[in-house]
């Protein structure tokens, strides 16, 4: 039995590694930037530091 949340989850995270021909280096690069970026606009929403 497959669970459609987990294989919507694989299909996303083949899509995101395709874009860098699987090369694990520049997958995690593209990770930690968007989450800079995700903690960024977290802590803008919650005044703890002006938006630019």
């Amino acid at each position: 039995m497959t669970d459609p949340i987990v294989d919507e989850v694989r299909k996303v995270r083949d899509e995101h590694s395709k874009k860098f021909d699987y090369d694990i280096s520049r997958i995690v690069s593209d990770y930690q930037e968007n989450h800079s970026e995700y903690k960024l606009r977290l802590q803008q929403s919650r005044g703890e530091v002006e938006a630019a």
